[in-house]
């Protein structure tokens, strides 16, 4: 996943996950000028695609579990087909698989966390893999088949506009507050681009209405009057203004940051002086193995990282496992020569030397210890 998007990393107009892309384009030829550039893109790193599986000059398409189309985006109707059919869970762990389905989909549903705090219940206590039987009643089983009906009839959001004026709607309740962002169209018609919903916590509940808004929870303080936002302000000359700006900003300094490594990674220097580098092996060594490979021609220089001509394709590496060729005397000749071959350090012949040991010397058939004692050894010592 990660390789692709550095592939397709710049095309604003393609989205990839894992081994899916999905082109979006206003019109015909502009789908085909945005393939081409993908496809560029594919070839340039040695990926091919399989037609069989492709889908191109679509007008509307499923992608990851929704449905996409001109008017905007929407659960697809295969996987509200599946959550239709599901049955009533009969353990705990049945039910967090459904909640956990169905919650894909929360942003198409209003008011999802408030309507779902019954079935929420349940799990309070509860391990994530607990079997044991749910004690199901007349409002619990009515939750769970409007959880499911919320979902067929789940809004279509639209796609954002740059042109459009946004607005926020908010709201609260004693079980949880929730928000929608919406848009008004050029027909002055209200469309809704987002769900948001949060249940409340125990402790949350117990708060007061405005306590509860989401002004209270951006605040974190109580609900002030608009009157309160407003100071009352001193007119000055410009001059002192600007003097009194320059000093206030030469007297701020920067809020020290925390949990953040303090180690830096090591980068050479001279990567930018040099036409070749050698990249680091960060794979588990073999015997003999050097630590690094290459050289390897540069072939662009962005940021961190660079795009090196490795073994007939361009790939791109991090700043953080390159060093320098650093070739010498030799010429650039010499270096593309061996530009793709790993030069491991060979050890050196041994030269074969006879070691000859001083001979042992004879031990007398008794010895004394240093107190005198006289010790006779074995024959077989002897």
């Amino acid at each position: 996943m990660r390789f692709l998007h550095s592939v397709l990393r710049g095309l604003n107009f393609c989205f990839s996950y894992i081994d899916d892309i999905l082109v979006a384009s206003k019109d015909e030829a502009q789908h085909i000028s945005h393939l081409k550039q993908v496809f560029q893109r594919l070839q340039g790193a040695g990926l091919v695609i399989k037609v069989a599986k492709c889908q191109f000059l679509q007008n509307e398409v499923d992608f990851l579990g929704h449905h996409i189309s001109v008017n905007g985006i929407e659960p697809s109707k295969e996987r509200i087909k599946v959550i239709e059919d599901f049955r009533l869970p009969e353990t705990v762990k049945d039910l967090r698989r459904y909640l956990g389905v169905i919650n894909f989909y929360h942003r198409f549903i209003p008011n999802a966390a408030e309507n779902q705090a019954v079935l929420n219940n349940y799990l309070k206590g509860k391990k994530s893999n607990d079997k044991n039987k749910i004690h199901w009643t007349g409002e619990s089983v009515q939750a769970f088949e409007n959880s499911k009906q919320q979902l067929s009839k789940a809004t279509v959001l639209v796609h954002p506009s740059e042109n459009a004026h946004i607005s926020l709607m908010v709201d609260a309740s004693d079980n949880g507050n929730g928000a929608v962002l919406q848009a008004w169209s050029l027909e002055f018609q209200r469309e809704s681009w987002s769900f948001f919903s949060r249940k409340l916590t125990d402790a949350q509940k117990r708060y007061s209405t405005t306590e509860t808004t989401s002004a209270e929870l951006l605040y974190g303080e109580s609900i002030s009057l608009p009157c309160d936002f407003f100071e009352d302000t001193l007119f000055q000359p410009q001059s002192e203004f600007v003097q009194t700006l320059k000093a206030t900003i030469n007297d701020s300094k920067p809020v020290p940051f925390s949990y953040h490594s303090k180690q830096k990674p090591f980068i050479f220097k001279d990567l930018k002086d040099y036409s070749h580098v050698f990249i680091r092996t960060d794979s588990v060594h073999r015997s003999l193995q050097p630590p690094y490979h290459g050289p390897y021609k540069v072939i662009n220089r962005s940021g961190k990282v660079f795009t090196l001509f490795i073994k007939g394709k361009n790939v791109n590496v991090s700043i953080d496992r390159l060093k320098p060729c650093f070739s010498g005397n030799s010429s650039e000749s010499d270096i593309e020569s061996s530009i793709g071959e790993d030069t491991p350090n060979k050890p050196a012949k041994m030269l074969k030397k006879k070691i000859r040991f001083a001979p042992l010397p004879l031990l007398a058939s008794t010895r004394a210890t240093r107190s005198g004692r006289q010790v006779r050894l074995p024959v077989r010592y002897q």
